[in-house]
């Protein structure tokens, strides 16, 4: 949520989960992958939340 403002289906993937109520807010990587695997995610998408998994780890060590 917090790559909002990214670029690209980073961008567009954290704009979804912000307005999806589903979306698992306080969940981990994993419980964002249930979330992409129960809304029948396409490829981008999936490539998306791992660039934005390995940017977060990136920023907080």
């Amino acid at each position: 949520m917090t790559q909002r403002d990214a670029g690209g289906f980073i961008g567009q993937l954290a704009n979804a989960a912000a307005i999806d109520r589903t979306f698992p807010r306080s969940g981990d990587v994993e419980a964002a992958r249930k979330w992409l695997q129960a809304n029948r995610a396409s490829g981008d998408d999936w490539e998306a939340l791992e660039d934005a998994e390995s940017k977060w780890i990136a920023l907080t060590g």
